[in-house]
């Protein structure tokens, strides 16, 4: 008799115990996942006196030789005090769009729809602070 009746309080625990922890993991979790991203959706543009750095010629994504290509124009905003940086910039224009062609290799131009555009600039954000000393770039803009 005694057997019996663990028997059935481990069956009723695994046919409701389980599926309610499930429900409650599955709650905690989306409440977990959008107190952690709330601050990504709310990303301000940058505000305040920048200088943009251009780079010239545009970039091309895809082969030029081949009819599937576009180009693309990127542009570096810097505070506009940073006279050290503009500097920088200056000399250091080949390795920067040699970052930028690293970062843009391999993105196809005919998937236009399909193209992360935030993430390349913020990658390319994160590049330029990695290499340039004479302060941070504010933002990357892609045209």
């Amino acid at each position: 008799m005694k057997r019996l009746l663990i028997t059935i309080l481990i069956a009723a625990g695994l046919f409701i115990g389980l599926p309610t922890m499930a429900v409650l993991i599955y709650y905690l979790a989306t409440f977990v996942a959008e107190k952690q991203y709330a601050n990504v959706n709310e990303s301000k543009p940058p505000t305040g006196p920048f200088r943009e750095y251009r780079f010239s010629p545009d970039f091309v994504l895809g082969s030029g030789s081949s009819p599937n290509y576009r180009y693309l124009g990127v542009s570096i905003l810097y505070p506009e005090e940073n006279e050290r940086l503009h500097a920088e910039l200056t000399n250091r224009s080949a390795q920067l769009r040699n970052l930028v062609n690293l970062t843009l290799q391999g993105t196809d131009p005919t998937a236009h729809a399909d193209i992360d555009f935030k993430r390349i600039a913020e990658s390319l954000k994160a590049s330029f602070n990695q290499v340039l000393t004479n302060g941070p770039v504010t933002a990357v803009i892609l045209k």
